[in-house]
C-alpha cells in the first residue's frame, strides 16, 4: 500500500473515531442531558460513545505469538554485525534491513545502528537481549515502512550519547529510536530507552500492546505525530520536556491519545502526558509528577500539567495519582470524569475544562489546588469528591471573575461571554466535600442542586462566601450544609425543599459540630458536620425540611429554635429570599 492511500484512509479512521469521541455540549434550561452507556442518570452535558478496542488496534497488533521459524538473524559484536539473510546490507557497525519479514536482533554493539528501509512493507523486528548504543545517531532508524512489529523478548537497551545527531538523509532525526512510519511495540520483554534529545519519536502512530519500556531523556520520552495509544505493559518515563506528546500541525483530528490499560510513571520536566487533539483513558495505572511538583514555584510561561489536550477528554476508568505545578487535568475542550479513583496535587486547579466538565462517578480528591474543578459549566451528577482549596472549590467560567488570577500561573480565561445562560454549576448527585479559603462554590452564572450530599467549610473571610451565584441558585433536591462567614452569603433564590441562612452574632471555633434536628429533638439524616475553622455563616438545606414545620439548628450545644413559614427562611447575611416576611439584604452589586 503506498503511503498516500495510507494516509487517506488513517485520516477516514481517525475521522470516525474523533466523531464518536465528540462531547456535544447542550445548555437547556439550565440542566443537561446524557446518554452515557456508563451511567444513565440524568443531568450531565455529554453525549460520549467509548470507541472501542477494535478501532484502536488490528488483530495484529494484539497477537502475542510471533512466528520466528523462519526468521532472519541479526547478531551483533561489540562494533561489527553479521546476519543470514541477504535482506540485511551491513557497512561496518551500521546494518540495513531492506525487505519485509522477521528479524531476530540480539548481541551488544557498542557504537552504531540498525535502520529499516522496507519501501512501504511490514517488518518485525524481536529484540532478544540486544543492546544497541550509538554516539551519532539514533540506535534503531525506521526509515521507510507500512508498518514495523517490534517485539521485546527478555532484556533490551537502545542508547544515544550523540550530543549532535549526524543526520543521513532529510528526516532530522532526533530520536534513540526514530520511526517515519507506524510502530507497534509489544513481547514480554523490556526495553530500556536512554537519549540525549527524545526517547522514541514516531512521525505516525505509536501502540505500546505489552512488555516494559523505560525512557529516560533530555527532551520528550515520547513524542508522535499522528498518535499514541496504549493497550497495555508498562511504562516509566524520565524526561525533561514532555513525557508523552502527540501533535499534528497538518491535522486537527490527528495527535489524539488513547489509554486503554497498562501502567504508567512519568517524572517529567514539563507536561505529562499531552495532546493536541482528543485524550482518552479507559483504565490502568497512571502516576504522573510534572514540572517539579504542585510545591514547585517557578516564573517559567512552559507548560507544566499533568494531563493536557487541545481536544475534549474522555477519562472512565483507571488509578490516576498526579502532582503537578501546574493544572493537573486539563482540555482546552471538554472533560468527562466516570469510573476512575483520581488523587491530584496542583499548583493551579485541579481539572480545568474549556467547555464542559462533567463528573458522572469515580473517587476525585484533590488536595491541593489554586481551584479545584473549574470548567465554562459544571455538572456532577455522582462520584465522590473532596476538594482542599487555596481559592475556590468550584469555579464555573472564573476566568472573567476578578477572584481568578491569584495562582502560579494566572487565571484562565474563557472565550465565551460569561453572562450566558450556559455557564451554571448543576449538581444531582454524588458526595461532595469542600474545604475553601476562597468560595466553596461558584458560579459566575447560575447554580442549581437537584442531589447528592455537600458539605463546604467555606472561607473564613467576609469577601468570599461558601455558595456564590451571579445570576440564581436554585435547590430542589440533595443535602447541604455550607459553612463561612456572612459578609456575601446570601440563601437561594429559589428552593422546593427547606433552605435556611442562618447568621451568628459571634463566631464559632474550629472544631463545633453543627446539626439539624426536628421538632423531637432527632437529628436529620445528612444533617450534622464538624467544622474545621472558624464560621458564623450556615446555610443549611434538606428534603427533610418543608415549609410550616419548626427545627432545631445546633451549634457547638447551643440551640436556635426556627419556624420555616416558607421554605426559605434568613435571620440575616446577604438573603435574596427567605426570611420572616421574604425580607433580607441584597447582595452587594459588582463584589465577586
Amino acid at each position: 500500500m503506498n503511503k498516500v492511500n495510507k494516509k487517506l484512509i488513517l485520516a477516514i479512521i481517525s475521522i470516525i473515531v474523533i466523531s464518536i469521541m465528540v462531547i456535544s455540549i447542550v445548555a437547556c434550561d439550565k440542566e443537561l442531558t446524557n446518554s452515557d452507556s456508563n451511567n444513565q442518570n440524568s443531568n450531565t452535558s455529554a453525549t460520549i460513545t467509548v470507541p472501542s478496542a477494535d478501532n484502536m488496534f488490528t488483530e495484529k497488533d494484539l497477537e502475542e505469538e510471533v512466528d520466528l521459524e523462519e526468521a532472519a538473524t541479526i547478531t551483533l559484536s561489540n562494533n561489527s554485525i553479521s546476519s543470514s539473510s541477504s535482506s540485511v546490507s551491513i557497512s561496518g557497525s551500521t546494518a540495513t534491513i531492506t525487505k519485509a519479514g522477521t528479524y531476530t536482533i540480539s548481541g551488544t554493539l557498542n557504537d552504531g545502528y540498525i535502520v529499516v528501509d522496507a519501501k512501504d512493507e511490514k517488518v518485525t523486528l524481536v529484540l532478544q537481549n540486544a543492546d544497541i548504543t550509538s554516539s551519532t545517531f539514533a540506535g534503531l532508524y525506521i526509515k521507510d515502512a507500512e508498518k514495523v512489529f517490534l517485539v521485546l523478548q527478555g532484556t533490551n537497551s537502545i542508547t544515544t550519547t550523540a550530543s549532535t545527531f549526524t543526520q543521513i538523509d532529510d528526516a532530522k532525526v532526533d530520536g534513540a529510536l526514530f520511526s517515519s512510519d507506524d510502530i507497534c511495540i509489544k513481547g514480554d520483554g523490556s526495553l530500556t530507552i536512554s537519549s540525549t534529545k527524545h526517547g522514541i519519536v514516531a512521525k505516525d502512530d505509536l501502540k505500546l500492546i505489552s512488555g516494559s519500556v523505560s525512557i529516560t531523556a533530555k527532551s520528550k520520552g515520547i513524542d508522535a505525530n499522528d498518535s499514541f495509544r496504549m493497550a497495555g505493559g508498562n511504562l516509566v518515563i524520565t524526561s525533561g520536556k514532555d513525557g508523552i506528546h502527540v501533535e499534528n500541525e497538518d491535522d486537527s483530528e490527528l495527535g489524539y491519545i488513547y489509554i486503554e490499560n497498562g501502567s504508567i510513571d512519568i517524572t517529567s520536566g514539563e507536561d505529562g502526558i499531552s495532546a493536541s487533539a482528543t485524550l482518552q483513558i479507559i483504565d490502568g495505572e497512571i502516576q504522573i509528577k510534572a514540572g517539579g511538583g504542585s510545591n514547585y514555584s517557578s516564573s517559567t510561561t512552559d507548560s507544566l500539567k499533568g494531563i493536557k489536550a487541545s481536544g475534549d477528554m474522555v477519562i472512565s476508568g483507571g488509578e490516576i495519582n498526579i502532582n503537578t505545578a501546574d493544572d493537573s487535568i486539563h482540555s482546552n475542550g471538554s472533560i468527562s470524569i466516570s469510573n476512575a479513583t483520581l488523587t491530584l496535587s496542583s499548583g493551579d486547579d485541579g481539572v480545568h475544562a474549556d467547555s464542559s466538565l462533567i463528573v458522572n462517578s469515580g473517587t476525585l480528591v484533590v488536595t491541593k489546588c489554586y481551584e479545584g474543578l473549574e470548567g465554562y459549566n459544571i455538572a456532577v451528577k455522582g462520584g465522590d469528591i473532596d476538594i482542599t482549596s487555596s481559592d475556590d472549590g468550584f469555579n464555573a467560567a472564573g476566568g472573567g471573575d476578578s477572584s481568578n488570577g491569584g495562582g502560579m500561573f494566572g487565571g484562565d480565561q474563557f472565550s465565551r461571554t460569561t453572562t450566558s445562560t450556559d455557564v451554571f454549576i448543576n449538581i444531582s448527585g454524588g458526595t461532595i466535600k469542600v474545604c475553601a479559603n476562597g468560595d466553596g462554590i461558584d458560579s459566575n452564572g447560575s447554580i442549581t442542586i437537584s442531589g447528592g450530599y455537600i458539605y463546604i467549610q467555606g472561607p473564613a473571610s467576609d469577601g468570599n462566601q461558601a455558595v456564590d451565584w451571579e445570576s440564581s441558585g436554585t435547590i430542589t433536591g440533595g443535602y447541604l450544609i455550607a459553612l463561612g462567614y456572612s459578609g456575601m452569603a446570601n440563601n437561594f433564590t429559589s428552593a422546593s425543599q427547606g433552605s435556611i441562612l442562618y447568621t451568628l452574632s459571634s463566631y464559632a471555633s474550629s472544631g463545633t459540630v453543627v446539626s439539624m434536628k426536628d421538632s423531637s429533638g432527632n437529628t436529620l439524616s445528612n444533617m450534622s458536620m464538624t467544622s474545621s475553622k472558624q464560621f458564623n455563616s450556615i446555610l443549611i438545606s434538606s428534603p427533610d425540611m418543608q415549609s410550616g414545620s419548626s427545627y432545631t439548628l445546633d451549634i457547638g450545644g447551643t440551640s436556635y429554635s426556627i419556624t420555616l413559614s416558607s421554605n426559605t427562611y434568613s435571620n440575616g447575611g446577604n438573603s435574596m429570599s427567605g426570611g420572616p416576611g421574604g425580607g433580607g439584604m441584597t447582595r452587594p452589586g459588582g463584589m465577586r
